[in-house]
């Protein structure tokens, strides 16, 4: 069977040697499987049969290469077919490996959204070359979408774009009266400085429908954007579900969480989901830990937590898990929970025994994320522990653990772990970054796939 890169390998090939192939297939993170364009023929079947059945779509040309007459050609086309999907609810342009799109392009594609009366749900990936001339332009094209309630904008291929995009950005979200759900990255902007994203950030809680927000940082290596930030006692939006991934922040301060903190007790009745990546930050005081954790435990509708530390110290990473038993066995409607300590080498068996006991109490629990990349020498007692924890989560649906194989977690050791998991529901998804812990003792456990931590 031909290796998962190999796979990769072959399908990129494909979509360079044939310009009918210039689709380029994605997985799509949501509930809703889209139909994934693979090629121009695929396009045309589906205008011809029955268009009006259409409700989601993904389409994600790859023409990199490509001249420019190629790239006008194929987004003539696109505006063309999208004009016939008048039932479209949902829709992907993902351009990221497009190359060029210029002020053409972007009025051509303005003219096919126009048509696109019944869109609810719309992702844009940006291609590198996008710059912000091009970008406003783009955004211009969005105001005719009135129903539109989940917008997508993804620059993490688009180092050019600058906070030069956000006052456009803004004025457009007056125009989407019904939007509920943003979600931005800007994970590889260079050019956004800390001043700007503080700006965008006090407006967008200011927007009075939005509930979901979902930012990736750009490339900014200290948190005094958020140190500056005004949230305010008096909020006009109730979110009910924040992410804040800060991929290049290596130092967190009080000022800064003390700030987050307040958009937290801001939002602590409507707030369902919450989840925070400070994985790259070396810089995480002790009292800025526990100002954290204490924000979190006054969010009393909080059903879905995420979070990812990196603290340097392992008396800070004691602390973490300290902290978090104690957080969790207070949040008895939990329904997801994930925790990430990517630098931990040693842990104490007494505080991972009181973690996994708090973890044991969330009955309601259907999916767990333990994610202590680098735990060495996991003992019996603790792998009990962790059986005894599974074994008392019979609402459990997904699992995720990661051991690195510097825990010498072997598949005789395993027996009991895999013991615990027998009773689990078939549509169970089980993932461990040990390969080995597949078959053990000839007990076989179908539903375990392999990940790496």
């Amino acid at each position: 069977m031909m290796s998962q890169q190999a796979q990769l390998q072959s399908a990129q090939k494909k979509g360079k040697d044939c310009f009918n192939s210039f689709f380029q297939a994605k997985l799509s993170r949501r509930r809703t499987k889209p139909i994934i364009i693979t090629d121009i023929p695929k396009l045309r079947t589906l205008t011809k049969t029955n268009p009006k059945m259409l409700s989601n779509l993904w389409i994600a040309p790859s023409l990199s290469n490509g001249s420019d007459s190629d790239r006008a050609k194929v987004v003539h086309f696109l505006v063309q077919e999208l004009k016939t999907f008048k039932s479209l609810t949902s829709l992907t342009l993902d351009f990221s490996d497009f190359g060029d799109l210029n002020q053409q392009d972007i009025t051509m594609l303005t003219q096919g959204l126009e048509d696109l009366k019944s869109l609810l749900v719309l992702t844009v990936c940006f291609p590198e070359e996008m710059n912000d001339q091009l970008v406003k332009a783009f955004f211009s094209s969005l105001k005719v979408l009135k129903i539109l309630s989940n917008l997508t904008l993804d620059f993490s291929e688009c180092e050019q774009a600058s906070e030069e995009i956000f006052k456009p950005l803004l004025q457009i979200l007056k125009d989407l009266r019904k939007l509920e759900h943003l979600s931005l990255d800007f994970s590889c902007c260079i050019n956004i400085d800390g001043r700007g994203l503080t700006y965008l950030f006090e407006r967008l809680l200011r927007y009075p429908s939005l509930k979901d927000l979902d930012i990736i940082l750009p490339e900014i290596r200290n948190d005094r954007w958020l140190q500056r930030l005004n949230p305010g006692r008096r909020k006009t939006c109730s979110l009910s579900s924040l992410a804040l991934d800060f991929p290049y922040c290596e130092k967190i301060s009080q000022k800064g969480i003390q700030n987050l903190t307040q958009i937290l007790k801001n939002n602590s009745r409507s707030l369902r989901d919450l989840s925070l990546n400070f994985g790259a930050c070396q810089g995480f005081p002790e009292i800025v830990m526990k100002e954290l954790y204490f924000s979190i435990k006054e969010l009393k509708t909080l059903s879905s937590l995420e979070l990812r530390l990196n603290p340097p110290k392992e008396t800070d990473q004691a602390l973490a898990l300290t902290l978090f038993a104690s957080l969790v066995e207070l949040k008895e409607n939990l329904r997801t929970l994930a925790l990430t300590l990517p630098e931990v080498y040693k842990i104490e068996e007494a505080e991972m025994k009181t973690f996994l006991w708090s973890c044991s109490k969330l009955k309601n629990l259907e999916t767990l994320s333990i994610e202590l990349c680098h735990w060495e020498d996991v003992s019996d007692r603790e792998l009990e522990n962790l059986s005894n924890c599974l074994g008392e989560l019979s609402s459990l649906s997904t699992l995720t653990i990661n051991f690195d194989k510097s825990s010498k977690v072997t598949p005789k050791r395993f027996n009991s772990l895999v013991r615990s998991l027998k009773d689990l529901p078939n549509s169970s998804r089980i993932s461990f970054n040990n390969d080995e812990c597949k078959i053990v003792n000839g007990v076989s456990v179908d539903n375990i796939s392999l990940v790496e931590c």
